[in-house]
């Protein structure tokens, strides 16, 4: 039987020894490898390769859109985006991104100059969205309350999330 870890983000069948969901990027290196029954995994093989080989576009970690053509398999699932609003702009967030001025929402924060290039990193897990800071300079705040670099704090719909005291945002998840 093949063993495979599932990602808890977007659901993905990651190999036993990626550290990194290879769709979503999200940390599953505590996630426990599952078997597959052989005659389940014969079917759903069959099933992700004709689901796969539909034409989709992806954004990067970057922002760029990549078009995936007939050829390349690839699985994409959208469990639901977060969206970072303010008078300005809006961000929409999927798991795993980085926001900064050279990741998500770059076209936005490269004139915010008390932004990082990579400012912060938003993960979902079990269905709950989680903010990060990625060592900031001038640090990510919670409504109101700086957040320790390097640790997880759960976001809601509402929360109030500023990079630096610059930039504020409003947290809409949407479903």
């Amino acid at each position: 039987m093949a063993k495979h870890k599932i990602c808890p983000n977007c659901g993905t069948k990651n190999p036993v020894d990626e550290m990194l969901c290879i769709t979503c990027f999200a940390n599953i290196s505590d996630v426990i490898p599952e078997e597959e029954p052989e005659g389940e995994k014969d079917a759903s093989k069959k099933a992700d390769v004709q689901e796969n080989k539909q034409k989709t576009t992806n954004t990067d970690f970057l922002g760029s859109e990549t078009n995936f053509s007939d050829d390349v398999e690839k699985t994409i699932i959208i469990t639901g985006e977060l969206v970072l609003k303010n008078a300005q702009f809006s961000i929409m967030v999927r798991p795993g991104d980085i926001v900064g001025r050279h990741f998500n929402g770059s076209q936005y924060l490269q004139s915010y100059k008390t932004v990082s290039r990579r400012h912060a990193r938003f993960t979902k897990e079990m269905g709950k969205w989680y903010v990060e800071d990625l060592e900031s300079t001038n640090g990510t705040y919670l409504n109101g309350e700086r957040l320790v670099p390097g640790r997880k704090y759960e976001i809601s719909n509402g929360s109030m999330i500023s990079l630096s005291t610059e930039v504020k945002f409003t947290v809409e998840i949407k479903r």
